[in-house]
């Protein structure tokens, strides 16, 4: 495993892009290591290590944004919980990585508007934010049907009572 992990951080450090590092830094992504690797080289790693679930777990592990990054993306939806979604946002303070990518993640998985809402209702600002990013990824991407009216509303009425509840851009969690 530890082979593969090497090969994989050489990768990310090869396909390194400065401006996409700057770009990722000012949206939010605080991990130690940011190199830039656009998403169009790291599918190149998802397809190699698709459903990978155990090397996900030790990627997510790393203070790099493309590890993690690419953890989320070769996760097995199907050995996700809400246990491990909860311990991965509580990892990352990356506004990028978890409205981008984890958002995304969950929003996949069966359980989305369970762990979704959870983190809605939740005063932790990341967890919020992230909750709301994987509702928009919810709404465009199932059917109508999926939502109880009821669901809808009560998402409707925490926007109307929060003001500037959810985070902006150039930030970070922390």
């Amino acid at each position: 495993m530890q082979e593969i992990i090497h090969e994989i951080l050489e990768f990310i450090k090869e396909h390194s892009n400065q401006r996409m590092a700057s770009y990722f830094r000012s949206n939010g992504a605080v991990e130690a290591e940011v190199y830039g690797t656009p998403q169009k080289d790291l599918k190149k790693l998802y397809k190699k290590y698709k459903d990978h679930h155990e090397l996900a777990l030790k990627l997510f592990e790393l203070d790099n944004l493309e590890a993690r990054s690419l953890a989320t993306m070769i996760s097995d939806l199907d050995k996700m919980d809400e246990d491990l979604f909860n311990k991965w946002i509580s990892m990352s303070d990356s506004f990028w990585l978890n409205n981008n990518q984890l958002a995304v993640t969950l929003a996949g998985h069966k359980d989305a508007q369970i762990v979704a809402q959870k983190w809605i209702n939740n005063k932790e600002k990341k967890k919020v934010d992230a909750g709301f990013f994987t509702y928009c990824w919810l709404l465009g991407n199932r059917n109508d049907e999926e939502f109880s009216d009821e669901a809808i509303k009560n998402l409707l009425e925490i926007v109307e009572k929060t003001e500037n509840r959810t985070q902006g851009r150039n930030t970070s969690l922390k």
